[in-house]
């Protein structure tokens, strides 16, 4: 008989992911000593010291010895919850020391406002309550950008690097809805994910150095580009950027689109990888949703540039977030377009948000085979084909299951959250809240001006919960919740 989930063997699992916060935070001290900032100093060290505290004292809870999958899903959704917290102390203790009526104190006054920008960090989603980050302290700029850089790989990727949770690396590793691993252990995974994220990082920094921006600016675009995360440390995202920074801001958008897994074929040279099925998938993705976009401005439903367009779209597809337009005045159809992006997202094994693409493809394969099969019976034992290859019919069967089940889900807490920014925003329009909701849970970042400080809690609370969900891809937050419920055997 199974052992069902113990609350307080995950609160224990729990505590060892918090070291990844506090090594975060030691990277901020010298932009803190630089700028001879005692209150951000500060600030960071606390967090140091309170994630150190709770990390050892969560040792100290009891834990039964046949620690399971469900214990280590269940510790990696409420690592997820407590880092997002953890992460937004900076912003609390900073706001509170500023001056009444400066950005820091409009921005992250409120707790609830600091924990909005941690949780969005964190996740990668990036929608943000700062209408001025420029104005923010270079502590603060680097902060926000290393939490959506570190969130875009994972809290637990990066610390199967430091820790050796023993036989739950398999169990961890999943429960961050993580697909794609070697054929070797998931810490030899976590290594060559970094590898391959380091060296995709400095290229972008480089290339956004080179297409004009600052080293500044390239240093923090470059980190939340690739993290797919969409903070940034101008006021209006891109849209006051070159021509020259903001195509190459496309091509990071879609280089941290792309799945490890396909970056690890060709960095092993593995013949005619760019037949995976996903790849293929996606190109005609970002093509068409292009395509349709330039449609919908040719006929005149709304104003923009081909480059804004094209640019949005890559944004929404890739769940960066990312704006090089006020998406406030883009038309309903547009607008539905980018959700549509939004909800389908890069691909599976990548930093991106989204049902991602590989679910999309085992969706339209089943539809396709049921439909054909209406016409010859044959069709439906034809064997489904996958990267070139043939999938057996029962692992056909797991992963159309899988992916049915995954979207059902994603469209139902989609639809509650919708539900429940209309009751609390009932004089703004639905599609423009239901855009909102969709950025949160799919981990995006793009807004049409309905984040900001004048959110009632609510909202911010409603939109705080649907980034943590969205990035455990629900599945794994859900159990969390329903374990109180678990009964033991």
């Amino acid at each position: 008989m199974k052992t069902p989930p113990d609350f307080f063997a995950g609160i224990r699992l729990t505590g060892r992911l918090l070291v990844a916060p506090a090594l975060m935070a030691v990277t901020a001290l010298p932009f803190c000593l630089a700028e001879d900032d005692v209150t951000a100093l500060t600030a960071f060290g606390a967090l140091i010291a309170l994630c150190l505290v709770l990390g050892g004292l969560a040792q100290l809870v009891p834990q039964k010895e046949d620690v399971g999958a469900a214990d280590a899903i269940s510790a990696v959704a409420l690592a997820w919850l407590l880092i997002g917290g953890l992460c937004g102390i900076p912003f609390a203790v900073v706001a509170g020391a500023a001056p009444a009526g400066s950005e820091l104190a409009r921005a992250y006054g409120p707790p609830v406002n600091a924990l909005f920008e941690g949780m969005s960090g964190i996740t990668s989603c990036g929608l943000t309550l700062a209408a001025r980050p420029d104005l923010l302290p270079a502590s603060l700029q680097w902060w926000r950008s290393l939490c959506e850089w570190v969130g875009g790989v994972g809290v637990v990727v990066s610390m199967l690097l430091l820790l050796d949770p023993a036989e739950h690396h398999d169990a961890f590793y999943r429960a961050e809805a993580r697909t794609w691993r070697l054929d070797a252990p998931v810490r030899r995974t976590a290594v060559r994910i970094w590898s391959i994220f380091l060296v995709l990082s400095a290229v972008s920094v480089l290339v956004l150095k080179l297409a004009g921006e600052s080293w500044w600016g390239a240093v923090n675009h470059g980190m939340t580009g690739i993290a797919t995360g969409g903070f940034s440390i101008r006021p209006d995202s891109f849209q006051s950027a070159s021509v020259a920074v903001q195509g190459t801001a496309m091509a990071i958008m879609v280089l941290g689109a792309l799945s490890f897994r396909t970056y690890s074929r060709i960095v092993d040279r593995e013949p005619r990888w760019w037949r995976s099925t996903q790849l293929r998938w996606f190109t005609g993705l970002l093509a068409g949703g292009a395509l349709t976009l330039l449609g919908l401005r040719s006929l005149g439903t709304f104003d923009t540039s081909v480059l804004q367009a094209g640019f949005q779209w890559v944004s929404a597809l890739g769940t960066c977030g990312f704006a090089s337009a006020d998406l406030s005045h883009w038309s309903p159809a547009a607008l539905v377009v980018l959700t549509f992006g939004m909800f389908v997202g890069g691909m599976a094994g990548s930093t991106t948000g989204g049902i991602k693409v590989s679910r999309l493809v085992w969706w339209a394969k089943n539809a396709g085979r049921f439909l054909r099969s209406r016409l010859d019976e044959r069709e439906s034992k034809a064997a489904h084909r996958f990267d070139g290859s043939d999938v057996d019919a029962q692992q056909a069967r797991r992963r159309i299951r899988h992916a049915a089940m995954l979207s059902g889900l994603w469209i139902a807490t989609l639809t509650t959250g919708w539900l429940m920014l209309l009751v609390i925003l009932p004089d703004h329009p639905p599609l423009h809240l239901l855009f909102e909701a969709a950025s949160a849970l799919g981990s995006v970042g793009l807004t049409t001006g309905v984040t900001s400080t004048a959110l009632p809690t609510g909202a911010k609370v409603t939109l705080i919960v649907l980034m943590w969900l969205g990035r455990l891809e629900i599945i794994s937050a859900l159990l969390l919740l329903l374990l109180p419920w678990r009964r033991k055997s």
